[in-house]
């Protein structure tokens, strides 16, 4: 799967989330949205390192779990405001970092 088919279904999903929590989503939502996720990765984290409440520690499987599901939800939201954006999000991300990495590499000799 490319990242436009990827990028698809993640407007796709967003529809659907519209229609069932009648929310309009905009530009201003999806900066929202991306806190209200980043927030809840960060409680991800805290309780994937043992960081957290006794109340909110869970076994290692669910703490790991946990943190893929948040991740996921903030790279999605990433992924749906590049769309609503019109960002090519390959090509930032290939000038902004990927290509000082591969600089970086050659330097290294790796």
């Amino acid at each position: 799967m490319n990242l436009d088919q990827i990028q698809a279904l993640i407007s796709a999903n967003a529809e659907r989330y519209a229609k069932k929590h009648g929310v309009t989503i905009d530009r201003e939502f999806l900066f929202l949205k991306l806190m209200e996720e980043s927030g809840e990765l960060a409680e991800a984290m805290l309780i994937h390192e043992g960081q957290c409440r006794t109340r909110k520690k869970v076994d290692q499987a669910e703490a790991k779990l946990q943190l893929e599901n948040e991740l996921a939800d903030v790279l999605g939201t990433v992924l749906l405001m590049a769309s609503v954006f019109d960002v090519d999000v390959l090509s930032a991300l290939d000038r902004k970092t990927l290509q000082k990495g591969k600089k970086y590499l050659e330097e290294q000799g790796k």
